[in-house]
Parts: C-alpha cells; structure tokens; sequence
C-alpha cells in the first residue's frame, strides 16, 4: 500500500509539474515578447536620438553657409563722406550689381524657408519631460526667420541705394541744366 501511495503522490507530483512547465513555457514567450518590444523601443530611441543629434549639428551648419551667402550679396561699392555718397564704380555698374545681389537674395530667401520647412520631427519626450521634436522646431523657425529677415532687410537697402543711384543719374542729368546744391542723400532724405 505504500507504494501506490507513493506512486499517487508522485503522478500528482508529475502532473503539478507538467502543469508548472507549461505556465512557465507560457511566461517564457510572455517574457521572449516583451524583451523583443523592449529592445525594439530601445533602438527606435536610439536612432531618434542620432537623428536629433545630427539634425541639431546640420541645422546650424545650414544657416552658417546661408549666412556666408548672403554676406556674399553685400554691397560694397559706396563710399560716405560726411553727407555724400561717392560711387567707386559706373552707375550701371553698381545697378546692375544691385538687381544681380538682389536676384541672389531672393534665391537665399528660397532656401531659408525650405530649410525652415525640412526634416520636420516628431521626437518623445526626453528625461526632462521636454517635447524635443517641439523644441528643434522653435529653433529652426527663429534661424530661419531671423534669416529671412535679414535678407529682406538686404533686400529693402539695396533698393534704397537703387533710388539714391537712380537719383544721381537724374539730379546729374537735372544739374547740367540747372546746378543745384543737394546731394544724393540729402534728396533721399527729403522724399
């Protein structure tokens, strides 16, 4: 009797087990699963981090050769003294080197806004609670405006000394007929 009480503990203890190695077999795969969501996650933020720190480098590289550019389109042929304007170069000259600068400007004005409108990102929140992606749009949307205001700024003085040359050849065209004691400045500084 005492081995088939024996033989029934064991069956019960083999089925208890059978039993046991299933429901671990199952938390098992449970496990396998959510390590590989896990681990899918994990490089998901890694290459979100990569990307926002590349794009945190390119941006700024971005602006700095926009920046160079449109220094590029300064102008540089004007001389002040006191009151006056001297040109250093023929009057066609210097307004056919404004509509050129002018015509580069506003390429340069179509680049800043399509960088303003790339690699739009959608990042999570870091450590700090900080909408990242939030954030490097901010910072590209004041570059690029403050970009763009420049350029625009360049735009409107180049179209002042536009006027102010436009001017010149008048009031010299005006001055062999009648002399007159005003100068370029000072006509522009009247309208």
């Amino acid at each position: 009797m005492k081995s088939k009480a024996d033989t029934k503990v064991l069956v019960k203890e083999v089925k208890s087990l059978r039993n046991s190695q299933t429901e671990l077999k199952q938390e098992l795969g449970l496990s396998f699963k959510e390590n590989f969501e896990l681990e899918k996650v994990l490089q998901k933020e890694k290459y979100r981090t990569e990307y926002a720190k590349n794009s945190r480098g390119k941006l700024p590289h971005e602006c700095g050769i926009l920046r160079h550019r449109l220094q590029e389109c300064s102008v540089n042929f004007l001389t002040e003294e006191e009151d006056k304007f001297t040109i250093d170069s023929s009057l066609s000259n210097a307004l056919d080197l404004l509509t050129t600068f002018d015509n580069r400007i506003g390429l340069l004005l179509a680049e800043a806004q399509l960088l303003a409108q790339d690699e739009v990102t959608s990042f999570g929140n870091d450590v700090n609670g900080d909408d990242l992606g939030t954030t490097d749009n901010k910072i590209r949307k004041i570059l690029t405006d403050l970009f763009i205001d420049k350029a625009r700024l360049g735009k409107q003085v180049n179209f002042v000394i536009r006027c102010a040359l436009k001017t010149t050849i008048t009031s010299k065209n005006f001055e062999e007929e009648t002399p007159s004691r005003k100068t370029v400045l000072n006509m522009f500084l009247e309208r």
